[in-house]
């Protein structure tokens, strides 16, 4: 019975009614069908509304407002709202309700999201949202409390609900500009936005672009909605002149406009810049100055967007924003128009810095104003307003403004901003004269003023592409020397400690490609003006200080260097000049000229007569500081290795000699024998002072071993002198290297430089040396793994400082050092070193096994470590001392088991282990001496018969399985690098005894995996432990009289397999059981396969034993994967029974052949043959009977399991796919062979949709996995019927016809099908029969093909995968040529070349897509060459349309997205010419048309520069075409082109004249 109206209007009235009621009665009228009120909407809107706008009259409870707005925004969400249709129009709500919402928008109040939720549904409504849209007033109202609302969160950071904010703010956005555009005033709009509405917006946007994660895509858009109201608020069209009239106005100028608007609208201008300058300035609001300083640049993009300005009007708008910013005074401004030229002129260099220092209170902030000054720069490179071409340089007002801007910038330089650097850099783009008399302070900032300990990794990164491109630009002009002055002028005034100034790395390494892209004259200007400042502004002031210098007092003995008045800083000036002459390409063609050596020759003596000489008598006459003794020894070092290399190319030691090295033998710190300009006493004074500082240190070693090379070079190396001379000092480097602590730098530094320089140290080291050189390469190698290991958790990450990163690094950089030593050819051919260092690994090893295990395992090491020593000269001892050391690890071998580890091993000891292993590791064991072999291998039983006593309570994880692992990887290689026929030291190894310890080890290791962590590690072993199975398996066979442990190994895994199968018919969780005992059945398949291989001499233990055995062991392995059900989730299991289930049926395939090959070779007469045809028929239906009841109880579960696990979901990986389709390849034989045509239908259809979902998956299938696949299709598609296949290709065809969206690239079907048109047309070519069903289809797939190309290509983003996809797959089918498809059918292929937007294709998909379009017109072009010539104007817009695209990725300022490897370029530039060179050997057909080839060449060559190996690779191909020409095409040629293109032709038809065309006579 429907409810009275009357009551439920009266109730909601009625004050004695609780509030809560009120609300459930309204709540349940509006849902509710039996309530029936006239207006029933528009009555309840009205009530919740009024109670909510009076609720202080109406006295309604705090707890009943949220209330309220919940039901309020219930109704406006409610479905029958939006089923009302037009009766939903006439509702509205009152006005006074719009306050309300205005007050509950604020971060303070409770009710703010169900207020932001209602006006998201007002909104959606125009009756209701008229509350807020209906007057400009509100609207305005609404849209800066909202904007201002969302500001707060994000600044306070609240959770969601930003996002649902976000989505109001574009909302309001949008209904404002709706709203903005029915104004027929725009400057009532431009007074309302800049007064009412910039603020918030500029707040805003500042806020939104300081976030420091990653924004979501609608906060960019929300961004844009800011720029475009500003624009087309502030800087409508209808605005454009007025803002121009006042933009070019005098400061001051009275308005004398009579139009009223326009007088309003000027004086509306000025008010929007008073007002932003005052916001700007405003010191007691920062937020909101900041929010105003930073939002000039959206101003100034939003005046840029709507209106194309002249030029001077945007360069004044950009002063009057900088203005505004407080970075450039007003009164700057001169009065002209920013086209006029000033009154009185002067040159750039005659007019003086603005001075911003003074005015720096008066003129803001600039640290605040750096990001928006880069932000407003950017712009106006990118708008290209600042022109350098259209602009006077002597005295445009626009380059002395932005000349003085530049000043300012650097006078109140901030070197720790990023946006420094970006300002200076944009300045440098657009015109380098705006910094060329800043130099000097530039590089004082970027070099010397930062620290770099507070730059962050921005701003570092904007320092270094700075830099860079200074030094770029000022080498391109030519005027490098300006760059060095600037820093010869800092060097002076640089303060720098002595010990660790250096320059930043990457500067180090642009300034050094600088330097070697000079000219060879202004190289050597260079360097003389390095001298003259050296001669004028230091030496004679180290001299006054070196002669005037006290004697010390006899009874204090002064140390060096306290002396302060010879304190004369030389540290930066000899760093610099170091980096200059190390960077110098100073043995170079074009200085090999004799005027140039001369001058060299005459530089090199003034360095050394009047630089380095008075420095070493300084140093050696008085107390120098550290800094002067560093210079002076760099210095010499540089010096010395250009005078090595002038020795070495030119004829300079002709007039330039060594000293006599056969007077007196030389020792470490007399380096006269090269430096000829000091004595010894000198210098050995000299290296005596600051010997233990690290940089000096280095420097000594360094100046030794260069004494060596030149010894080596130049010295009589017969002499007795020289050769003692060489042992001392290669002895002394090698033990400050091998002595000092290689924990720190300068120990990482003096491994370093030992390393570099050992080839020619080596032959002079004594054998203790080398002995503690390898000692020191291992401690080394394992003490970085080890650190690396301990330091690998989370957990000890967040424990390291950050002073620690440096140390790590330089640890990292000394171990990849030694490890590029170790692995180096010199290793591998110096014998000496190589024993050396097994000898070391053997040692470390024995003293970790000590901790490890009992003494007997550390014994064997011991001995094997000794074996080197005692016997390396005579070859039998060796060998003798290594076959008694062999016996011994036979009986730790046999008393394995009995070993008794030790207890509580910490999992530090396992990572010790791991460290050794590593170690060797690292060594080149293929090319180790057999010896050396013998011995690391003879060590690695030891230690793996040492991990695998581990009982699994003692076993931690993971550090004892990467343990074990790595040392069984170690044996396999070692096996693998020495084969089995060169394997002598393994004859007296008992293989029987290593197979059955590693077998019980593996079994016995699946106590040992308790943590998820160890699963892939776990993985890994049992895939290495195979291959060790194998090869010991296969060695055991070779092995004589070896019957009876082949036998016992084989009982053993057969009894262990017997036991799981009783184990799993108990177990109800097979799965779970047989993935634990993975390492068993792995050994039980390495049997079977060894089996396998050895059944082939008759008689021999081949045929016998091992068929007896192999019969046994697959029928132990056929009981046990029957419980191989979900093996699809457990990768391990399924590989096992992929690779177990393959080689069941290869045994059984070869039994059922050597059976009917016995019959057949018993038969004797024709009775007996119709006797035994009938037996081996009758034998053949038994076996297809065994077969496949084998198949259906056995196999095909498998099979199943392999189908389940290439569904499209889940993860798949390529170790598995391997096995999974050799199975399947091996299944297709089978079945064809073994079983009934039923089972061969069922199977191979499960086998082809397998491989369908496959390559549907969407994994990346690399081209061995490719390979599987089509060797597995030819065997499914030869084993079906053609029935069968035809209708296969049916499915196929169904799932290309689908027209899909771009992103179908998402469908499995449509991959699944691309990839198996793609492998198809190969795997068919066995058969003919099965091709030409192929055929049969072919057309209608390149029609399919065409239209999903279509789709995909219009989107590439979306579509790419699918466009390569279609591309590969017509490739394979073009490439079957015409015992596929037919001519007609082929030349549509022309299409795809055309259809692909290859300008749009992403850089990583461009040498794909273009190799294989070349690929498919090369196919065209070789199979169906009448068809091509017949249409050659569609094969030749082909052409264009690739040599287009490839020339413009080969430009030399292709940068960013489309960017390509030199490689991918060259490859796609070689096929690209051999298929034009393939189409010149048309040439009777193509000699008119191939100039049009030629044509699009040399209009590309004019629009960038080519790689040079790019060109090179490409122009062939281009020559060929153009010797294809005749005459007269070569002069229509000539005449048709433009003149900007004639040129370029004229010289590229020289070149082709002169090194190419055949001019002869044949």
């Amino acid at each position: 019975m429907a409810i009275p109206y009357a009551g439920v209007h009266r109730k909601l009235k009625d004050a004695d009614t609780p509030w809560e009621k009120k609300v459930g009665l309204a709540r349940f009228a509006w849902v509710s069908p039996r309530c029936f009120l006239p207006n029933k909407e528009q009555v309840l809107m009205d009530w919740a509304a009024n109670s909510l706008a009076n609720a202080h009259k109406l006295s309604v409870p705090d707890l009943a407002v949220p209330r309220l707005w919940q039901f309020l925004l219930d109704a406006l969400r409610s479905q029958r709202l939006k089923t009302m249709g037009s009766r939903a129009e006439a509702l509205s709500l009152r006005l006074s309700l719009f306050p309300v919402i205005l007050k509950s928008l604020c971060i303070g109040t409770a009710n703010v999201e169900l207020v932001i939720g209602c006006c998201h549904s007002l909104l959606e409504y125009p009756s209701l949202g008229s509350i807020i849209t209906g007057t400009l007033d509100h609207q305005v109202q609404f849209l800066s409390t909202v904007v201002c609302l969302l500001t707060d969160f994000l600044r306070t950071r609240c959770g969601r609900t930003p996002v649902l904010l976000n989505s109001l703010v574009q909302r309001a956005f949008a209904s404002f500009a709706s709203l903005q555009r029915q104004q027929p005033n725009p400057r009532k709009v431009f007074t309302i936005v800049y007064e009412k509405l910039l603020g918030p917006l500029l707040a805003l946007h500042h806020t939104i672009s300081d976030l420091n994660e990653v924004m979501d895509e609608s906060f960019s858009d929300t961004l844009k909605c800011i720029q475009d109201l500003i624009a087309s608020g502030l800087f409508n069209r209808d605005l454009a002149e007025g803002h121009s009239k006042y933009l070019r106005s005098v400061p001051g100028q009275v308005t004398t406009e009579k139009q009223r608007e326009v007088r309003l609208l000027q004086e509306s201008i000025s008010a929007l810049w008073k007002n932003m300058a005052e916001r700007t300035s405003n010191i007691d609001e920062v937020n909101v100055s900041l929010c105003y300083i930073a939002g000039m640049p959206v101003v100034f993009r939003a005046f840029l967007s709507l209106h194309k300005y002249p030029n001077d009007v945007s360069f004044a708008m950009l002063r009057k924003l900088c203005c505004a910013m407080g970075l450039m005074p007003a009164q700057e401004h001169d009065g002209k128009a920013m086209t006029g030229v000033e009154n009185q002129q002067t040159s750039v260099a005659e007019k003086p810095l603005l001075q911003i220092p003074e005015q720096k209170s008066v003129l803001g902030n600039w640290t605040a104003g750096l990001p928006a000054l880069s932000k407003l720069l950017k712009v106006l490179s990118e708008k290209q307003i600042y022109e350098v071409a259209s602009d006077n340089m002597s005295g445009k007002t626009q380059f002395s403004w932005l000349h003085d801007l530049i000043g300012g910038l650097i006078s109140n330089a901030d070197s720790s901003q990023s946006a420094w650097y970006a300002s200076l850099s944009t300045a440098l783009d657009m015109n380098h004269l705006l910094l060329e008399d800043q130099l000097t302070p530039i590089l004082k900032e970027a070099l010397y003023c930062s620290d770099k300990a507070c730059l962050t990794q921005n701003t570092q990164r904007e320092r270094d592409e700075f830099l860079k491109k200074l030094l770029g630009t000022y080498t391109k002009l030519r005027q490098f020397d300006r760059v060095v002055s600037a820093m010869l002028e800092l060097c002076k005034s640089a303060s720098a400690d002595g010990e660790h100034f250096a320059y930043p790395t990457q500067f180090c390494t642009s300034f050094s490609e600088s330097v070697q892209q000079l000219p060879p004259g202004l190289t050597l200007d260079i360097w003389k003006q390095f001298l003259d400042q050296f001669l004028t502004r230091y030496l004679p002031e180290g001299t006054q200080n070196a002669t005037t210098l006290p004697s010390p007092p006899p009874r204090k003995k002064s140390k060096p260097g306290s002396n302060k008045r010879s304190t004369i800083d030389l540290t930066v000036i000899a760093v610099t000049f170091d980096l200059f002459l190390r960077s110098m390409r100073l043995v170079d063609g074009s200085l090999m000229t004799v005027p140039l050596l001369r001058r060299v020759e005459e530089l090199m003596t003034e360095t050394k007569d009047g630089v380095l000489a008075p420095l070493l008598h300084l140093c050696s006459e008085s107390e120098p500081s550290v800094g002067q003794v560093y210079s002076t020894l760099l210095l010499c070092y540089v010096w010395g290795e250009l005078h090595l290399l002038l020795c070495q190319h030119t004829n300079y030691r002709d007039r330039h000699p060594f000293s006599n090295s056969e007077e007196t033998v030389l020792n470490f710190g007399d380096f006269s024998f090269v430096h000829t300009y000091g004595t010894s006493n000198e210098w050995s004074r000299l290296c005596t002072m600051f010997a233990e500082k690290e940089r000096i240190q280095l420097l000594q070693v360094s100046l030794a071993v260069q004494q060596i090379r030149a010894l080596l070079l130049f010295g009589e190396i017969t002499s007795d002198v020289v050769r003692q001379s060489l042992v001392n000092i290669a002895t002394a480097v090698c033990d400050k290297a091998t002595k000092v602590n290689n924990r720190d730098s300068s120990g990482k530094s003096l491994v370093s430089i030992l390393l570099d320089n050992i080839p020619f140290l080596l032959p002079f080291l004594p054998a203790h040396q080398i002995t503690t050189l390898a000692s020191l390469l291992c401690k080394t190698l394992m003490s970085s793994h080890t650190d690396l290991k301990s330091s690998g958790s989370l957990q000890n990450q967040k424990q390291v400082q950050p002073d620690s990163h440096s140390d790590k690094c330089g640890d990292a950089s000394v171990h990849r050092i030694c490890e590029e030593f170790v692995r180096s050819e010199f290793c591998v051919e110096s014998r000496q070193l190589q024993i050396a260092l097994v000898t070391s690994v053997l040692g470390q090893m024995s003293e970790v096994m000590g901790s490890l295990s009992a003494g007997s395992n550390a014994d064997t090491l011991h001995s094997l470590s000794d074996t080197d020593v005692k016997c390396t000269s005579d070859g039998d001892s060796n060998t003798m001392k290594l076959q008694e050391i062999a016996l011994d690890v036979n009986k730790l071998l046999a008393g394995a088991e009995m070993v008794k580890p030790a207890s509580h091993v910490s999992p530090d000891v396992y990572r010790s282990v791991e460290g050794v292993l590593k170690v060797l590791h690292h060594l080149p064991l293929q090319h180790l001496l057999p010896s050396n072999k013998a011995r690391c291998m003879l060590g690695l039983l030891v230690v793996d018969t040492a991990l695998n006593s581990i009982s699994p309570k003692n076993a931690p994880g993971a550090p004892y399985f990467s343990a074990l692992l790595l040392c069984r990887q170690l044996q396999a290689a070692i096996l693998r690098s020495v084969g089995s026929s060169k394997a002598k030291f393994l004859s007296n190894i008992d293989a029987w005894r290593i197979l059955t310890v590693m077998t019980k080890a593996s079994v016995d290791a699946k106590q040992k995996v308790t943590k998820k962590t160890v699963v892939d590690l776990d993985s890994s072993l049992n895939d290495v432990t195979e291959e060790l199975l194998t090869y010991w398996l296969k060695r055991l066979r070779q092995l004589p009289n070896q019957e009876a442990g082949f036998k016992d190994y084989s009982h053993m895994v057969e009894s262990k397999l017997d036991e799981l199968d009783r184990h799993l018919s108990r177990s109800k969780n097979a799965q779970l059981i047989l993935s634990a005992n993975v390492p068993l059945l792995t050994a039980a398949t390495a049997l079977l396969g060894s089996l396998f291989v050895s059944r082939g001499a008759l008689g021999s233990l081949g045929s016998e034993l091992s068929c007896d055995l192999g019969r046994r062991i697959t029928e132990a392995l056929s009981s046990l994967m029957r419980h191989g059900q979900g093996a699809s989730a457990c990768p391990r299991l399924l590989i096992w029974l992929a690779k177990a289930g393959t080689l069941l049926m290869k045994f059984a395939l070869r039994t059922v052949r050597t059976d009917s090959e016995n019959r057949i070779s018993t038969v004797k007469s024709d009775a007996e043959l119709d006797s035994d045809e009938a037996d081996v028929m009758e034998t053949n239906l038994s076996t297809v009977s065994v077969a496949t009841e084998q198949w259906t109880e056995v196999l095909n579960p498998v099979l199943q399991e392999i189908c389940t696990y290439f569904e499209p979901t889940g993860e798949k990986s390529c170790p598995v796919i391997g096995p999974c389709l050799t199975y399947m390849q091996t299944s297709c034989l089978f079945i064809g062979r073994c079983c009934d045509v039923g089972t061969i239908g069922m199977a191979t259809s499960d086998m082809w949709q397998a491989a369908l979902s496959l390559m549907g998956t969407g994994v990346h299938l690399d081209e061995s996995v490719m390979n599987d696949l089509t060797s597995t299709l030819s065997g499914i598609i030869q084993t079906m019927d053609l029935v069968q296949f035809r209708t296969l290709l049916t499915d196929l065809l169904r799932d290309t016809a689908l027209k899909r969206e771009p992103d179908a690239e998402d469908c499995p079907h449509l991959r699944a099908a691309l990839v198996a048109w793609q492998l198809l047309p190969t795997s068919c070519a066995a058969s003919e029969e099965i091709q030409g069903v192929l055929g049969d289809v072919i057309p209608q797939v390149i029609l399919n093909l065409l239209e999903i190309l279509k789709g995909a290509a219009s989107n590439w983003t979306l579509g790419g995968a699918v466009a390569v996809s279609v591309l590969q797959a017509v490739s394979s089918i073009i490439g079957q040529g015409k015992s596929l498809v037919a001519p007609n059918e082929a030349m549509q292929a022309q299409h795809f070349g055309l259809m692909v937007p290859v300008a749009m294709v992403t850089a990583a998909d461009f040498p794909l897509v273009f190799n294989t379009l070349c690929q498919i017109l090369r196919s065209l072009l070789i199979g169906y060459p009448r068809t091509v010539m017949k249409s050659l104007a569609s094969f030749f817009a082909c052409l264009q349309h690739l040599l287009k695209a490839v020339m413009h990725r080969g430009q030399q300022s292709r940068d960013g997205d489309e960017k390509l490897s030199d490689h991918d370029l060259y490859i796609c530039a070689e096929n690209m010419e051999r298929l034009l060179t393939m189409l010149a050997t048309y040439k009777k057909d193509i000699n008119k048309l191939a100039v049009f080839l030629v044509s699009d060449y040399i209009a590309e060559l004019q629009k960038g520069t080519l790689l040079p190996l790019f060109k090179k690779a490409l122009v062939t191909g281009i020559y060929n075409l153009l010797d294809a020409c005749d005459e007269r095409a070569i002069d229509f040629l000539n005449a048709t082109l433009p003149n900007n293109l004639r040129e370029i032709f004229k010289t590229f038809y020289s070149d082709f004249q002169k090194y190419y065309r055949y001019s002869g006579k044949v």
